[in-house]
């Protein structure tokens, strides 16, 4: 009975582990992407997100 509960926190960080990855992927249009670097400001477009789609071409 005691395997049950390391079982079960194992499986629910597994889980959200999971949905912050799908969350936060920046190639994907991700909600949280950003670096903070400061270079959207003065380049007017999210220079990182630009740098993984060119990758991706």
């Amino acid at each position: 009975m005691t395997w049950i509960v390391p079982t079960l926190f194992l499986a629910a960080a597994l889980a959200g582990a999971w949905f912050w990855g799908k969350i936060s992927d920046p190639r994907k249009g991700g909600t949280v992407g950003c670096c903070h670097c400061g270079q959207c400001l003065t380049a007017g477009d999210c220079v990182l997100r630009k740098n993984l789609q060119k990758k991706d071409q």
